[in-house]
Parts: structure tokens; C-alpha cells; sequence
């Protein structure tokens, strides 16, 4: 269990990370801050 959720906060920072580094007209359409 400790795995699994660790596994989707590294997903959700790298998703983060993506959003944040993408232009503001090139952002992946699930990008919430």
C-alpha cells in the first residue's frame, strides 16, 4: 500500500512538473494546478 501511493504522488509531481515546464499554448489539456 505504501508503495502504491507513493508511486501516484511521484506521478502526480511529474505530472505537476510537465504542466509547470509546458508553454501556456502547448499545456496538456489535464493540467491543474
Amino acid at each position: 500500500i505504501y508503495l502504491e501511493e507513493n508511486n501516484k504522488a511521484a506521478i502526480n509531481d511529474f505530472k505537476k512538473f510537465i504542466c509547470d515546464q509546458s508553454p501556456a499554448d502547448m499545456k496538456p489539456a489535464p493540467c491543474s494546478k
